[in-house]
Protein backbone atom coordinates (compact mmCIF):
# COMPACT_ATOMS: atom_id res chain seq x y z
CA UNK A 1 0.00 0.00 0.00
CA UNK A 2 2.77 2.40 0.84
CA UNK A 3 4.57 1.71 -2.45
CA UNK A 4 1.42 2.07 -4.54
CA UNK A 5 0.59 5.29 -2.76
CA UNK A 6 4.06 6.58 -3.60
CA UNK A 7 3.60 5.58 -7.26
CA UNK A 8 0.32 7.46 -7.51
CA UNK A 9 1.83 10.41 -5.67
CA UNK A 10 4.55 10.95 -8.31
CA UNK A 11 2.20 11.81 -11.24
CA UNK A 12 0.30 14.12 -8.96
CA UNK A 13 3.51 15.91 -8.11
CA UNK A 14 4.42 16.20 -11.79
CA UNK A 15 0.99 17.61 -12.56
CA UNK A 16 1.42 20.20 -9.83
CA UNK A 17 4.82 21.19 -11.16
CA UNK A 18 3.58 21.33 -14.76
CA UNK A 19 0.63 23.52 -13.93
CA UNK A 20 2.81 25.86 -11.91
CA UNK A 21 5.27 26.56 -14.78
CA UNK A 22 3.02 28.78 -16.92
CA UNK A 23 2.09 30.78 -13.86
CA UNK A 24 5.74 31.45 -13.01
CA UNK A 25 6.46 32.34 -16.63
CA UNK A 26 3.52 34.72 -16.70
CA UNK A 27 4.65 36.29 -13.46
CA UNK A 28 8.18 36.77 -14.80
CA UNK A 29 6.84 38.21 -18.03
CA UNK A 30 4.59 40.64 -16.16
CA UNK A 31 7.51 41.64 -13.94
CA UNK A 32 9.68 42.31 -17.00
CA UNK A 33 6.88 44.33 -18.57
CA UNK A 34 6.56 46.41 -15.42
CA UNK A 35 10.33 47.02 -15.34
CA UNK A 36 10.34 47.98 -19.03
CA UNK A 37 7.41 50.33 -18.52
CA UNK A 38 9.17 51.86 -15.54
CA UNK A 39 12.32 52.45 -17.61
CA UNK A 40 10.31 54.06 -20.41
CA UNK A 41 8.56 56.39 -17.96
CA UNK A 42 11.78 57.34 -16.17
CA UNK A 43 13.84 57.99 -19.35
CA UNK A 44 15.11 61.55 -19.22
CA UNK A 45 13.87 63.80 -22.03
CA UNK A 46 16.42 65.50 -24.25
CA UNK A 47 17.22 68.98 -22.93
CA UNK A 48 16.76 72.23 -24.76
CA UNK A 49 19.65 74.42 -25.89
CA UNK A 50 21.55 75.78 -22.86
CA UNK A 51 21.30 79.45 -21.97
CA UNK A 52 24.91 80.11 -22.94
CA UNK A 53 24.50 78.62 -26.40
CA UNK A 54 23.71 81.96 -28.05
CA UNK A 55 26.78 83.63 -26.55
CA UNK A 56 28.94 80.70 -27.64
CA UNK A 57 27.60 81.06 -31.17
CA UNK A 58 28.41 84.77 -31.24
CA UNK A 59 31.89 84.12 -29.85
CA UNK A 60 32.69 81.48 -32.46
CA UNK A 61 31.46 83.72 -35.25
CA UNK A 62 33.46 86.71 -34.01
CA UNK A 63 36.64 84.66 -33.50
CA UNK A 64 36.36 83.18 -36.98
CA UNK A 65 36.02 86.63 -38.52
CA UNK A 66 38.96 87.96 -36.52
CA UNK A 67 41.23 85.05 -37.38
CA UNK A 68 40.29 85.32 -41.05
CA UNK A 69 41.37 88.97 -40.98
CA UNK A 70 44.67 88.01 -39.36
CA UNK A 71 45.26 85.33 -41.98
CA UNK A 72 44.62 87.92 -44.69
CA UNK A 73 47.11 90.28 -43.03
CA UNK A 74 49.76 87.59 -42.88
CA UNK A 75 49.15 86.75 -46.53
CA UNK A 76 49.66 90.41 -47.36
CA UNK A 77 52.92 90.51 -45.44
CA UNK A 78 54.10 87.38 -47.22
CA UNK A 79 53.20 88.93 -50.56
CA UNK A 80 55.37 92.00 -49.96
CA UNK A 81 58.27 89.86 -48.81
CA UNK A 82 58.05 90.35 -45.04
CA UNK A 83 57.70 86.66 -44.19
CA UNK A 84 61.32 85.99 -43.42
CA UNK A 85 61.42 87.47 -39.93
CA UNK A 86 61.01 85.52 -36.72
CA UNK A 87 58.01 87.65 -35.74
CA UNK A 88 56.11 86.49 -38.81
CA UNK A 89 56.77 82.84 -38.00
CA UNK A 90 55.69 83.31 -34.40
CA UNK A 91 52.49 85.10 -35.46
CA UNK A 92 51.70 82.34 -37.95
CA UNK A 93 52.13 79.67 -35.27
CA UNK A 94 49.89 81.53 -32.83
CA UNK A 95 47.19 82.00 -35.45
CA UNK A 96 47.43 78.32 -36.37
CA UNK A 97 46.91 77.32 -32.74
CA UNK A 98 43.93 79.66 -32.47
CA UNK A 99 42.47 78.19 -35.65
CA UNK A 100 42.77 74.70 -34.15
CA UNK A 101 41.00 75.92 -31.02
CA UNK A 102 38.24 77.43 -33.18
CA UNK A 103 37.73 74.15 -35.03
CA UNK A 104 37.57 72.15 -31.78
CA UNK A 105 35.22 74.75 -30.32
CA UNK A 106 32.91 74.42 -33.32
CA UNK A 107 32.98 70.64 -32.88
CA UNK A 108 32.04 70.97 -29.20
CA UNK A 109 29.29 73.42 -30.18
CA UNK A 110 27.83 70.83 -32.58
CA UNK A 111 28.22 68.11 -29.95
CA UNK A 112 26.05 70.09 -27.53
CA UNK A 113 23.49 70.97 -30.21
CA UNK A 114 23.16 67.34 -31.34
CA UNK A 115 22.21 66.29 -27.80
CA UNK A 116 19.24 68.64 -27.49
CA UNK A 117 15.60 68.21 -28.40
CA UNK A 118 16.06 70.58 -31.33
CA UNK A 119 17.54 67.60 -33.21
CA UNK A 120 15.73 64.38 -34.06
CA UNK A 121 18.07 61.55 -32.96
CA UNK A 122 16.29 58.98 -35.12
CA UNK A 123 17.51 60.67 -38.33
CA UNK A 124 21.15 61.09 -37.31
CA UNK A 125 23.69 58.93 -39.14
CA UNK A 126 26.62 59.85 -36.92
CA UNK A 127 26.93 59.61 -33.17
CA UNK A 128 27.48 63.09 -31.81
CA UNK A 129 30.81 62.01 -30.28
CA UNK A 130 32.21 62.23 -33.80
CA UNK A 131 32.10 66.02 -33.51
CA UNK A 132 34.80 65.71 -30.83
CA UNK A 133 37.06 62.97 -32.21
CA UNK A 134 36.89 63.27 -36.01
CA UNK A 135 39.36 66.17 -36.06
CA UNK A 136 42.12 63.94 -34.65
CA UNK A 137 41.80 61.14 -37.24
CA UNK A 138 43.99 61.58 -40.33
CA UNK A 139 42.08 61.89 -43.62
CA UNK A 140 38.79 61.62 -41.71
CA UNK A 141 39.38 65.11 -40.33
CA UNK A 142 39.04 66.37 -43.92
CA UNK A 143 36.14 64.27 -45.20
CA UNK A 144 33.96 63.46 -42.18
CA UNK A 145 33.21 66.95 -40.73
CA UNK A 146 31.32 68.05 -43.84
CA UNK A 147 29.08 64.97 -43.60
CA UNK A 148 28.58 65.53 -39.87
CA UNK A 149 27.51 69.14 -40.41
CA UNK A 150 25.08 68.02 -43.09
CA UNK A 151 23.76 65.28 -40.82
CA UNK A 152 23.11 67.77 -38.04
CA UNK A 153 21.40 70.12 -40.48
CA UNK A 154 19.14 67.38 -41.91
CA UNK A 155 18.23 66.10 -38.44
CA UNK A 156 17.08 69.54 -37.44
CA UNK A 157 15.16 70.01 -40.68
CA UNK A 158 13.23 66.79 -40.13
CA UNK A 159 11.54 68.31 -37.09
CA UNK A 160 10.64 71.43 -39.03
CA UNK A 161 9.27 69.29 -41.85
CA UNK A 162 7.12 67.34 -39.40
CA UNK A 163 5.49 70.56 -38.20
CA UNK A 164 4.83 71.75 -41.75
CA UNK A 165 3.48 68.43 -42.93
CA UNK A 166 4.73 64.98 -43.82
CA UNK A 167 5.10 65.85 -47.51
CA UNK A 168 6.96 69.12 -47.02
CA UNK A 169 10.38 69.03 -48.71
CA UNK A 170 13.49 69.72 -46.73
CA UNK A 171 15.33 72.94 -47.34
CA UNK A 172 18.66 72.44 -49.14
CA UNK A 173 21.88 72.71 -47.21
CA UNK A 174 23.32 76.22 -47.11
CA UNK A 175 26.03 76.90 -49.67
CA UNK A 176 28.44 77.86 -46.92
CA UNK A 177 28.79 74.21 -45.86
CA UNK A 178 30.05 73.09 -49.26
CA UNK A 179 32.21 76.19 -49.58
CA UNK A 180 33.80 75.54 -46.19
CA UNK A 181 34.44 71.87 -47.01
CA UNK A 182 36.14 72.88 -50.28
CA UNK A 183 38.39 75.49 -48.66
CA UNK A 184 39.10 73.22 -45.68
CA UNK A 185 40.17 70.32 -47.86
CA UNK A 186 42.10 72.52 -50.30
CA UNK A 187 44.18 74.03 -47.49
CA UNK A 188 45.38 70.58 -46.39
CA UNK A 189 46.01 69.39 -49.93
CA UNK A 190 48.04 72.54 -50.65
CA UNK A 191 50.00 72.06 -47.42
CA UNK A 192 51.02 68.59 -48.61
CA UNK A 193 52.69 70.10 -51.65
CA UNK A 194 55.50 71.24 -49.32
CA UNK A 195 56.97 67.78 -49.82
CA UNK A 196 57.41 68.48 -53.53
CA UNK A 197 58.38 72.16 -53.57
CA UNK A 198 60.14 74.85 -51.60
CA UNK A 199 58.32 77.05 -49.10
CA UNK A 200 58.36 80.23 -51.13
CA UNK A 201 56.18 83.31 -51.22
CA UNK A 202 53.57 81.72 -53.46
CA UNK A 203 53.20 78.74 -51.16
CA UNK A 204 52.74 80.93 -48.09
CA UNK A 205 50.28 83.32 -49.73
CA UNK A 206 48.08 80.55 -51.14
CA UNK A 207 48.09 78.57 -47.90
CA UNK A 208 47.30 81.59 -45.72
CA UNK A 209 44.49 82.63 -48.05
CA UNK A 210 42.94 79.15 -47.99
CA UNK A 211 43.31 78.90 -44.22
CA UNK A 212 41.73 82.31 -43.74
CA UNK A 213 38.88 81.49 -46.12
CA UNK A 214 38.10 78.19 -44.40
CA UNK A 215 38.19 79.94 -41.02
CA UNK A 216 35.73 82.60 -42.13
CA UNK A 217 33.42 80.03 -43.73
CA UNK A 218 33.43 77.90 -40.57
CA UNK A 219 31.92 80.83 -38.74
CA UNK A 220 29.27 80.96 -41.45
CA UNK A 221 28.52 77.27 -40.97
CA UNK A 222 28.01 77.76 -37.23
CA UNK A 223 25.83 80.80 -37.84
CA UNK A 224 23.65 78.99 -40.40
CA UNK A 225 23.10 75.97 -38.16
CA UNK A 226 22.41 78.18 -35.15
CA UNK A 227 19.72 79.96 -37.15
CA UNK A 228 18.21 76.63 -38.13
CA UNK A 229 18.24 75.26 -34.57
CA UNK A 230 16.77 78.45 -33.17
CA UNK A 231 13.80 78.08 -35.52
CA UNK A 232 12.54 75.02 -33.64
CA UNK A 233 10.12 75.93 -30.91
CA UNK A 234 8.24 73.80 -28.44
CA UNK A 235 7.23 70.39 -29.72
Amino acid sequence: MDNSAAVFAIPATLIDMTTSIPTSVRLTSHADDRRGAHRSHTRRPRPDLPLWFGRATTTLYAVSAGLAAVFAGLAGLAQIGSASGGLFGFAAQVVGILQTGLVLGAGAWCFVAAGTRRVDPTTEQFNREWFLVAWFIPVAHILVPHRMFGDLWASAKWQQSDRRGANSPLAPRPWVMSAWATAWGASFVWALTVFFRDVDTTFLVVYLCLAGLSTALLGGVVRAMAHELAGHGEQ
